[in-house]
């Protein structure tokens, strides 16, 4: 599973703004250029990263995209060897 940079920084501003009209204003592209990002990337990862509705332009993190996010935000740090 590999995001791209470019989705990576969708992902965040969707858990952000929870708006992809907000999130292509602030990543200078298009609403639909942020969904078919986000959609590729759901595809690679094999989950939902929002919920979303046709009725509402609200994007919420689903439970897995939530544990996504939290991982994006905060990565773990790489083990050390002893010394």
């Amino acid at each position: 599973m590999t995001l791209t940079s470019r989705q990576i920084q969708i992902i965040l501003s969707l858990a952000e703004t929870s708006s992809a009209l907000l999130s292509a204003q602030l990543l200078h592209t298009s609403p639909e250029n942020i969904v078919a990002n986000l959609r590729t990337a759901e595809r690679k990862l094999g989950f939902r990263i929002f919920n979303r509705t046709p009725l509402t332009p609200d994007y919420s993190q689903t439970e897995a995209g939530s544990r996504l996010i939290s991982q994006l935000l905060c990565p773990p740090k790489p083990a050390t060897m002893p010394t």
